[in-house]
């Protein structure tokens, strides 16, 4: 990706194992290297060209992965806004005013997506990991003008059960697509450190984790 991306982590006060590693990624190959066997979510077929499909306050499932939001969800089609987005289709939230895009996971070791807006400037992503790890993200691509999305993904050595993204609404809106993850059971590569950075385009990142007795 080509995309500028500036990345905050901080704490939330959560008691975590002392155990607990997580490993953010800015660069989908350095991600996809680090994961192991993966599974994809492209979104592409669950929208005609030109169309979408509205889930009307339910739930997008697809390959052991709920999808909800606060806000509407849509499954938005190629070439819904008049451009040539080469990934095809892309999944969109819109109208709260601040979209909430949860996703429940089948347990997994690593998790990752595409993001951007729709419409002309970038998109600020808060991320937050059943883990306790929350992050902010920026990606400075967009559907219209066409440019590529950014990419945000993690590894964690405990299990992950969902995460959520909360995106702005108008006047850009936000979309995220090829939401890619492994199950447990497939280990990721061991990292050396509790933050490994890849990729080009990356700005700013700074960890903080804090623990409270149990």
């Amino acid at each position: 990706m080509n995309t500028t991306l500036i990345a905050a982590l901080t704490s939330i006060g959560l008691a975590l194992p002392a155990s607990a590693l997580t490993t953010v990624y800015t660069d989908r190959a350095a991600f996809a290297a680090a994961a192991g066997v993966t599974s994809t979510i492209d979104f592409n077929n669950l929208a005609g060209p030109g169309s979408f499909f509205n889930y009307n306050g339910g739930a997008l499932r697809a390959s052991g992965v709920r999808f909800t939001s606060n806000a509407t969800l849509f499954a938005v089609g190629a070439g819904w806004y008049g451009t040539n987005y080469a990934d095809g289709a892309y999944l969109a939230t819109a109208f709260a005013s601040t979209d909430i895009l949860r996703a429940t996971l089948p347990l997994v070791t690593a998790v990752g997506f595409d993001f951007g807006s729709l419409f002309g400037s970038g998109t600020t992503a808060n991320i937050l990991l059943s883990d306790g790890t929350t992050v902010s993200a920026i990606s400075a691509g967009s559907i219209r003008p066409l440019a590529d999305f950014g990419f945000i993904g993690f590894t964690s050595s405990i299990p992950l059960t969902s995460i959520e993204i909360a995106l702005p609404d108008a006047p850009d809106y936000s979309a995220i697509d090829n939401f890619t993850f492994s199950r447990t059971g497939v280990a990721p590569v061991s990292e050396p450190a509790a933050i490994a950075l890849a990729g080009g385009g990356l700005a700013l990142i700074a960890l903080s984790r804090r623990r409270r007795s149990v």
